[in-house]
């Protein structure tokens, strides 16, 4: 928790120590008369831009891994005469879970964005998601009492693939944007932008005795464009998360992700 702690304060140090010579040098262009601002536009988060973001996680939360094996011992079950199902006395019985990717959830949140400089933003970000841990489970002995859709049978099996665990989480982007050029055209008018920053996520109900401790932190980068239209603005934009794996080895460290902000 120290460690995060200290990855935290570091990351949003670097944050400030590269907008503030960006905003300083901003400043000063506007005072010396130089600056490229338009008409009417002045650096230094004069302008505050809030609005919506929904997305996808193109990429598995989790890795496929070994997560141990549990001694069960003697399992019984009574059957079922109805079910047609015999009893059942297994003695010894073991079990090994392994994790396996699950596809992800949608995600939604708003952002918050301030000019620092014509070209140069900060945007945050807070997006509520879920991470859905899935495993596959095998047993030494068939003791698992299953439902055959197909046979429209129930048997005892020794595999089991039907446990998920969901986790909501708030995931904080934090980006320095840099805007291009825009780019006119008949319907709207668009500005491409690249982005980098530090990204956390802290798990909206906290449990001590889980295995994920937070928060959790990483680096992002992303691409994308700002599409103006009438009073509106369109912001697609694909990014790619590197994470860090000392919350838990079985996260994936490498997540891509595709969001759309809306905001007027």
């Amino acid at each position: 928790m120290i460690r995060n702690s200290h990855a935290w304060a570091m990351a949003c140090l670097a944050v400030l120590a590269t907008a503030l010579p960006l905003a300083a040098e901003g400043a000063s262009r506007s005072q010396a008369g130089r600056s490229d601002d338009p008409p009417g536009r002045f650096p230094f988060g004069s302008a505050l831009t809030l609005g919506l973001v929904a997305g996808y996680t193109l990429t598995p939360d989790y890795r496929t891994g070994f997560l141990g094996i549990n001694h069960v011992g003697t399992v019984t079950d009574d059957g079922s005469t109805v079910l047609g199902l015999p009893p059942l006395v297994a003695h010894n019985v073991s079990r090994a879970s392994y994790l396996r990717p699950f596809p992800s959830r949608p995600l939604l949140g708003i952002f918050a964005e301030t000019e620092l400089t014509y070209r140069v933003s900060l945007q945050a970000s807070v997006l509520l998601r879920q991470l859905v841990e899935a495993t596959d489970t095998i047993w030494t002995e068939p003791s698992q009492r299953r439902y055959s859709g197909s046979g429209l049978r129930f048997y005892y099996a020794d595999f089991d693939r039907s446990w998920r665990q969901p986790k909501d989480i708030w995931e904080i982007p934090v980006l320095l944007k840099y805007r291009f050029g825009a780019l006119e055209g008949k319907a709207a008018r668009v500005r491409p932008f690249v982005g980098a920053g530090p990204a956390f996520w802290i798990e909206t109900k906290r449990f001590p005795h889980k295995r994920v401790h937070d928060p959790h932190h990483g680096v992002v980068a992303a691409i994308g464009f700002d599409a103006h239209w009438r009073k509106w603005t369109l912001s697609p934009q694909a990014s790619y998360t590197r994470w860090a794996t000392d919350a838990d080895p079985h996260l994936s460290k490498n997540q891509v992700q595709i969001t759309i902000g809306f905001s007027f």
